[in-house]
């Protein structure tokens, strides 16, 4: 209502590459922005709720929308095609301007090629399972591999 004609982009990644980054992000913030030390006992809980909340929202949200108003781009097409993929978001939303900044994106490109995003320990099967299961749906929205055996659930 607020801004009727906004475009909306939604970046979907992978669960298993999200959890952790987005633990070590909370981490971080949570840490270095607090007026004391954090507790961190239910941060993986908090995550998955808040995940739940989002991913329910999304769902509630997208169909208000026109189709030109919102565009979903997987994480790792953006990350292996970064210029094609946002050629593709400027493409979808008619927006101007993707030849003025073609060549400044190329230029800055250059410069990313030495960025080296954080690695993370294997996880355990239990973290993954449980991983699984509070992110089913977008494991199955967006053709995600379980990566591991997922039984059937049973009533």
């Amino acid at each position: 209502e607020l801004f009727p004609d906004a475009k909306f982009i939604h970046i979907v990644r992978n669960p298993y590459a999200l959890f952790p980054s987005a633990i070590h992000m909370r981490k971080q913030i949570f840490t270095e922005n607090g007026l004391c030390y954090p507790d961190f006992s239910q941060i993986e809980e908090d995550f998955f709720k808040t995940y739940e909340l989002l991913f329910d929202r999304l769902e509630e949200d997208i169909p208000l929308l026109a189709p030109n108003q919102y565009h979903e781009v997987k994480y790792e097409d953006f990350e292996q095609d970064i210029p094609g993929e946002l050629r593709k978001i400027y493409d979808h939303f008619e927006m101007p301007g993707w030849s003025d900044l073609e060549p400044a994106l190329m230029s800055k490109m250059k410069d990313l090629k030495e960025y080296k995003k954080n690695k993370f320990r294997e996880m355990d099967p239990s973290l993954k399972r449980k991983i699984y299961e509070g992110c089913r749906r977008t494991f199955e929205r967006y053709d995600y591999p379980a990566e591991m055996e997922v039984p059937a659930l049973t009533s």
